[in-house]
């Protein structure tokens, strides 16, 4: 497998991020050999030599958009293999900016953090408003669910009075029947009572 040599240049959110560190992990991973470290216009060089398949993964690896790290460009040139490297390793800048980079990366991913959390919360308090809405649903349909059986209890209280109309009329019906039948009989009684006279007096046995 061949052997090739590439120097890139990192532009965007890169220094302060913990960004030298992402590379030499990913570095080491995939066995690549050289260095990264600093530039002062804020952008981070990269010198790395290996197999050329490597090297290819190493690159499309480091091109990284994860908070607070975000690569806008990388600038890539190959140069003549050397072989001169036989590890990964961050060239540190002097002490005091280095101290000031560890305690601005600390700072950006508790930032990170903090606005994971607020995305979290914030997601917490839609579905709870959700929940609500919900909960006012289910009221506004116990609600008219309670108005139904309200409706329900008077239909049945009126279908109630109903039959007892209906009863106090089969009641009068059947009075008014037996009264009817008494009548019938008495005038079927004197009927028959006066043929019998008129049979009488006619002679008629």
């Amino acid at each position: 497998m061949a052997q090739i040599r590439a120097r890139i240049i990192a532009e965007g959110d890169v220094q302060g991020v913990g960004y030298r560190y992402q590379v030499s992990r990913l570095a080491r991973r995939l066995k690549v050999n050289g260095w990264v470290k600093n530039l002062k216009d804020g952008r981070v060089e990269i010198l790395c030599e290996g197999e050329e398949k490597n090297i290819e993964n190493f690159i499309k690896s480091i091109d990284l958009k994860m908070p607070p790290i975000n690569v806008e460009k990388l600038d890539v040139k190959y140069e003549p293999y050397k072989g001169e490297f036989k590890t990964f390793r961050i060239i540190a800048g002097k002490l005091v900016d280095e101290m000031i980079e560890g305690f601005s990366t600390g700072a950006s991913y508790f930032q990170v953090m903090f606005n994971k959390q607020d995305d979290l919360l914030s997601k917490q308090d839609q579905m709870l408003a959700k929940q609500d809405q919900m909960l006012m649903k289910q009221d506004q349909m116990l609600a008219k669910q309670d108005q139904m059986l309200m409706k329900q209890d008077q239909m049945l209280a009126k279908q109630d009075q109903m039959l007892v109309k209906q009863d106090e009329l089969l009641k009068e019906l059947k009075g008014l029947r037996s009264d009817l039948k008494s009548i019938f009989e008495e005038r079927l009684i004197k009927i028959e009572r006066d043929i019998a006279l008129l049979k009488a007096k006619m002679g008629i046995i």
